[in-house]
């Protein structure tokens, strides 16, 4: 899940019921008592682990994982980073026109991403040969399609279930 301070929104991701081996997903906006004000499906994307908002407005823009890729484990992971405006109903693929892509690190699997509105930093969590990372990059630069690494940290090991992660 992610937090839409300014609009008081609340964006919930999770797989749907059949979705595992494919990456789909069902996007949910709450508002702050837990009124469902708005859902997505995003068709292909991936496992749902973590995603980003990005207030616009009155509207946001979310991040999340796609291109999704089963791993063999009855799981799908997105390889790409995608960038796409809320839209009420609306139904996304990974080949729908609304997406921008980002690929921020050549091989990477399993890419999440949140959004650090307190420095609009973008930070990956993602494997790289295996090892699972953190990386941090600034907002504006990858949707700029300049991004460099600001950091890049190896995930600590013994953190059992990894279920999701929040930058500040």
């Amino acid at each position: 899940f992610a937090f839409d301070e300014p609009n008081k929104h609340l964006y919930v991701l999770q797989v749907t019921a059949t979705g595992h081996e494919a990456g789909d997903l069902c996007l949910n906006r709450l508002d702050y008592k837990g009124n469902r004000l708005g859902h997505m499906y995003l068709k292909g994307f991936g496992h749902g682990v973590q995603i980003g908002v990005e207030p616009s407005g009155g509207s946001a823009y979310l991040w999340t994982e796609t291109d999704a890729v089963a791993d063999g484990s009855g799981n799908a992971w997105g390889r790409r980073l995608a960038r796409f405006k809320f839209v009420n109903g609306q139904t996304l693929t990974p080949s729908s026109s609304a997406l921008t892509k980002y690929t921020l690190i050549s091989g990477a699997t399993s890419t999440t991403c949140a959004i650090d509105p307190s420095t609009n930093r973008l930070i990956m969590r993602c494997r790289v040969d295996g090892q699972a990372r953190f990386v941090a990059y600034s907002l504006a630069a990858v949707k700029a399609g300049t991004a460099t690494k600001l950091y890049d940290v190896a995930q600590p090991s013994g953190l059992g279930v990894f279920q999701g992660y929040t930058a500040y």
